[in-house]
């Protein structure tokens, strides 16, 4: 179509969509035998699309794990745990034995209630060597403190330090057991889980110099790999 005082033709008719629908359209089309009745010089646009539905993405989380490391520490929670899970076995159909399904389910229901009960959920905590009772004090510390009682929280700051140190100390025993057990079996599992705990997160790899035959560093990749078959030459050829 030319505009009133142009030269050049100008398009008037679109199909709006954005940026990221570009590729639903497979072609558009300007149908110039089917004119609008009234007068105007626009003309019918038509456009064949694909779409493609899709199951829209469950937001998961991490997945949470059990703290079932507190049954091998504390012995009162595992006679918990145990009376617990006989108590809730004792509450079943027992006519449902003979179906497999019928009887998986409830036991792995049966189960998780249990732990989720008296052992809950693993925390994710800085300092794994403290006790329940450790978290105990701090809990009692903190409603001090919003209570504004000065005193009490004082007390239980010093009650917290040293049970802090005793589990620290048992913490550190228990896992130099571990690894020194682990080794005397010729099991070195135990003994890299230690020396990961004691150290904290994993250092990276530092790359060693190579350096040339005059003692200074390679500054690239050819140089190392040039160096490398200097060397390799001397020691076979000599």
């Amino acid at each position: 179509m030319e505009l009133p005082h142009e030269v050049s033709e100008k398009e008037v008719d679109h199909i709006l969509t954005r940026s990221r629908d570009k590729s639903l359209f497979l072609s558009c089309r300007a149908r110039r035998v089917a004119e609008a009745p009234a007068n105007t010089d626009h003309v019918l646009v038509t456009s064949e699309m694909r779409i493609a539905t899709y199951k829209p993405r469950k937001q998961q989380g991490p997945a949470r794990k059990f703290d079932t490391t507190r049954l091998t520490q504390e012995p009162a929670l595992q006679l918990l745990y145990n009376v617990t899970v006989q108590n809730k076995f004792d509450l079943l159909d027992p006519s449902a034995d003979d179906d497999i399904d019928g009887s998986w389910n409830p036991f792995c229901s049966t189960i998780k209630s249990a732990v989720t009960e008296v052992i809950g959920m693993k925390k994710t905590i800085r300092k794994p060597w403290l006790s329940a009772e450790t978290f105990a004090v701090i809990v009692l510390k903190a409603d001090a403190k919003k209570k504004n009682d000065h005193a009490e929280r004082k007390r239980l700051q010093s009650v917290f330090r040293a049970k802090a140190k005793e589990d620290r100390e048992s913490y550190l025993n228990k896992l130099a057991k571990e690894a020194e057990e682990g080794i005397r079996s010729s099991h070195l599992g135990p003994a890299f889980r230690a020396i990961r705990s004691l150290t904290g997160s994993r250092s990276a790899q530092v790359t060693p110099v190579i350096n040339k035959a005059d003692g200074s560093p390679c500054n690239s990749q050819a140089e190392s790999l040039q160096r490398w078959q200097e060397h390799f030459e001397a020691a076979l050829n000599h």
